[in-house]
């Protein structure tokens, strides 16, 4: 997507510098970084390797039928009542585990927020479960220093808050929006977005979204006041109003 090698190189540069000061963070929800190498002229980002799935992965069909043939019947209804089970379009997972790989999120990005960086691509696919059960962000290939924004961004429109869609500089707060539409997914099962390829009609999809969440989410979870408010925080259509709940 580059139009010259500057333009690559330049790029590049940026990256590096992200990777290293993310290198130094150490936060155990966010991928490490041991290395950025040069190999024949193109850069590679040298992060751990992690012993699991990315959420896009996971909550497929065809995960969740891989998972229910090779256990028992027993078993089988355990993981549904405690971790997944069947949603609206693709499996859900239960309220408590989706809550806490939320925070597990949520830690990363407040490490990098310290360190004045946006995330800038937040999904399913860049949210790895490890076996462990704990959740790391990865992928830093569109993270920037607030300070410091590139001058070609990129990101993944299904998952881009609204204004990032209308030309407004990803922040702490577009990465809230991002996250929050991979939380409503997690309790649902339902793709929010998905079909929609008009820039326009994503923008005004997002923007009413808050208010379309009870008939999203199944009642269980509409039920919980507090569950509700968060995905409509999160969510929520003004950057400004984005935050999280009072748990207690």
């Amino acid at each position: 997507r580059y139009p010259s090698a500057h333009a690559y190189y330049e790029a590049m540069v940026r990256v590096a510098q992200i990777a290293t000061r993310t290198a130094a963070i150490q936060n155990d929800h966010l991928v490490a970084v041991h290395n950025f190498a040069d190999v024949g002229g193109v850069r590679v980002l040298i992060m751990e390797w992690l012993d699991g799935y990315d959420l896009a992965c996971l909550l497929t069909d065809q995960m969740f039928r891989r998972s229910r043939d090779r256990l028992s019947r027993r078993r089988w209804q355990y993981l549904n009542q405690t971790t997944i089970t069947d949603g609206s379009v693709r499996p859900r997972l239960r309220p408590d585990v989706a809550f806490k790989l939320l925070g597990d999120c949520l830690h990363a990005l407040a490490a990098l927020e310290r360190e004045g960086i946006v995330h800038g691509d937040l999904k399913p696919s860049n949210i790895m479960l490890k076996r462990s059960g704990s959740a790391k962000i990865i992928d830093l290939g569109s993270s920037f220093h607030r300070d410091d924004p590139p001058p070609r961004r990129t990101c993944t429109p299904t998952y881009a808050a609204p204004e990032v869609l209308e030309g407004a500089t990803p922040s702490l707060q577009s990465d809230l929006a991002s996250l929050g539409y991979v939380f409503v997914e997690m309790l649902s099962g339902a793709t929010l977005f998905g079909g929609i390829s008009d820039c326009h009609e994503l923008i005004a999809a997002k923007r009413s979204l808050h208010v379309r969440i009870p008939e999203i989410l199944p009642p269980e979870i509409v039920r919980d006041e507090f569950l509700l408010e968060l995905c409509r925080n999160l969510t929520a259509p003004d950057p400004t109003l984005r935050a999280l709940p009072d748990a207690g």
